[in-house]
């Protein structure tokens, strides 16, 4: 006995119609729940600090070393922009313009993406990872060499043990 084949498949469970790729609204619930999960993510990184000051993680590079990691000030750069105070938080963390840039192109991707109805979302190119490492690492050191040859600190927290010498 030969079965037929429908020209349409079918999920063996339901017998409804499966389907090869993502679906319009499949695609657009994930960009949903991502940006969900990013906005409450965000939300409770920033507010847990303020609300309950013991879970303020200490950074060892800047407790040991009385030096800037790559992400000191991030976290005030961010409250700062959010406040609408946008240039005093680029100013005291300036990848955050990369940052942010790299989040609107995520964005735009994602919704070009659900759009097209295609997977996946985003793909994160390996020059992109290659540039994001190299905006960090040369904005740290470039913020260390001004603490300590010049005496320029935007987040003024470590100016106390870099004194400046004039002259």
């Amino acid at each position: 006995m030969s079965k037929k084949v429908n020209s349409v498949k079918e999920n063996n469970e339901t017998g409804q119609p499966a389907s090869d790729g993502q679906t319009g609204r499949s695609l657009w619930l994930r960009f949903a729940v991502w940006n969900a999960a990013l906005a409450g993510g965000l939300a409770l990184f920033l507010l847990l600090p303020v609300m309950i000051p013991a879970l303020r993680m200490p950074c060892p590079f800047h407790d040991l070393l009385k030096l800037y990691c790559p992400f000191c000030g991030g976290t005030r750069a961010v409250r700062a922009v959010l406040k609408g105070q946008i240039v005093e938080g680029i100013v005291m963390y300036p990848p955050l313009v990369w940052l942010l840039g790299l989040f609107t192109a995520f964005e735009i991707t994602a919704v070009r993406a659900c759009l097209r109805k295609s997977a996946p979302l985003v793909q994160i190119r390996s020059w992109v990872t290659w540039a994001t490492a190299a905006v960090f690492i040369l904005f740290t050191i470039i913020r260390n060499i001004l603490l300590i040859a010049y005496g320029i600190d935007p987040i003024g927290d470590l100016i106390e043990f870099w004194p400046h010498q004039a002259g």
